[in-house]
């Protein structure tokens, strides 16, 4: 799948910790929990982890680039509050 920049709006990097409070809001306030569920969605979903490899992603990195935000909100779909 071809993902262009004229899908989406211009995305900045963003925090494992951030994308997972926006995915999953209901698991906010049990620590890494929110974190945790979100990336095994992203391993799940095997053409997106597959995707942000090739772009770079490693376990240990702590923030998402733009163009890996892209990807997850392609694959994933945009959680809610987040819009063109």
């Amino acid at each position: 799948m071809n993902v262009t920049k004229q899908h989406f709006v211009e995305r900045r990097v963003m925090s494992k910790q951030e994308l997972a409070h926006l995915y999953c809001p209901h698991s906010r306030s049990k620590g890494h929990a929110a974190r945790d569920e979100f990336m095994d969605w992203v391993k799940r979903c095997t053409p997106l982890y597959v995707k942000l490899q090739e772009l770079g992603y490693k376990p240990s990195l702590h923030s998402f680039t733009p163009k890996m935000v892209d990807y997850i909100f392609y694959y994933l779909g945009e959680p809610d509050g987040v819009g063109v």
